[in-house]
């Protein structure tokens, strides 16, 4: 056999194997980097956070759950995630934070409620040591006080679980506009 017969299955091998080593990383360069949410400043500057970024900021490991307008308790486990007031930076007397889950469901909350260190608001990214996206909630708005329960009546709310969003997408927080300065009398 002549040298040139031995090389071309050669070169056919290494053609093939170049061509799928440049598909694969052509697939891994596209798949998405995992969930993701947005954070919309009072100004309007938007910014995309990933399960990789709020894995890297400080978090809050607790137990938690919440009661529903009938009186029964659900969300139980151990939550842990980023407390809402650090994804905003800073809030000012009168501003809204809303939250939004993907099935288009929203939560609004004032300045109180999230900086209430005694019921901290957490965008939780896992429970019970399980991950998103395994667990399916995605990001998750949770109330977290020390006791682990958070009551329609120590919340001031109708349902305490209200407040629990699932599948965040995008938390915006609203600077209210300043109130104009009365008229005096004529």
């Amino acid at each position: 056999m002549s040298p040139r017969v031995r090389r071309g299955p050669l070169f056919a091998f290494v053609f093939v194997l170049a061509a799928l080593l440049v598909s694969f990383l052509l697939r891994v360069a596209q798949m998405p980097e995992g969930p993701a949410l947005t954070v919309v400043a009072a100004d309007g500057r938007a910014r995309t956070l990933r399960l990789a970024d709020l894995r890297r900021m400080p978090s809050l490991t607790r137990a938690g759950s919440y009661q529903n307008q009938n009186g029964n308790w659900g969300g139980a486990g151990v939550y842990m995630g980023v407390l809402l007031v650090d994804l905003l930076g800073s809030i000012e007397s009168g501003d809204e934070v809303v939250v939004r889950g993907a099935d288009g469901y929203e939560v609004a909350l004032d300045r109180a409620r999230v900086e209430d260190s005694d019921y901290p608001v957490v965008v939780a990214y896992a429970v019970d040591g399980i991950l998103i996206p395994t667990w399916k909630d995605g990001f998750r708005l949770v109330v977290l006080p020390e006791d682990g329960g958070v009551s329609n009546a120590e919340y001031g709310a109708a349902s305490a679980g209200s407040f629990w969003v699932t599948c965040i997408v995008r938390i915006s927080l609203l600077r209210q506009a300043e109130e104009p300065p009365a008229s005096e009398p004529l």
